[in-house]
């Protein structure tokens, strides 16, 4: 293919950009233009992607890139992502392709897998934040200490005492 692109590079010269990307080296690039074969050829005019789907020879590629690109259905552009970015692409890709599969009746692809597995953990990360672990006290506050003390109060007493009248009736303290 070398061949044939510097020979489209020559004739195009003054009149259409000619680049070749290394999307190995420049992954942003690839995820950004949707490249998911080697080698792809984009044709980019007006914020418009346009796939080349034709024979790989210079003169059918100087005919699509003088005009006969508008024949194909364009895409947009999209803008510039960063790691988060393809992180997002990674995962439309596998939405379409696991909405596929499950058409299909596969279950069990990478591609569902990668799907499930987000709301697999969303429900973790509840579970673990609703759920009260027995072992590790509530916090206090000063109603719950009020109904303690109560609560330690009437276990000191016998059930069928009344309650304490008058000071003398108290339970006392010792002092060391």
């Amino acid at each position: 293919m070398e061949p044939a692109y510097e020979k489209v590079a020559e004739i195009l010269d003054g009149e259409i950009n000619v680049a070749k990307v290394d999307v190995p080296a420049n992954r942003e690039l690839g995820t950004r233009f949707e490249v998911k074969g080697f080698p792809s050829i984009k044709f980019l005019s007006q914020g418009k992607v346009y796939d080349y789907v034709g024979r790989r020879t210079a003169e059918d590629l100087v005919e699509f890139a003088r005009g006969g690109y508008q024949i194909q259905p364009p895409q947009e552009v999209l803008p510039a992502m960063g790691m988060f970015g393809e992180i997002s692409m990674v995962f439309k890709h596998a939405y379409k392709q696991a909405a596929e599969d499950m058409k299909k009746g596969n279950y069990l692809t990478i591609d569902v897998f990668l799907m499930i597995m987000p709301i697999i953990f969303v429900a973790f990360v509840v579970m673990i934040f609703l759920i009260p672990n027995p072992e590790y006290p509530q916090p206090t506050t000063a109603a719950n200490r009020r109904s303690a003390a109560s609560s330690r109060e009437s276990e000191s007493r016998p059930s069928d005492a009344a309650p304490p009248t008058s000071e003398s009736d108290m339970p006392s303290k010792k002092s060391d």
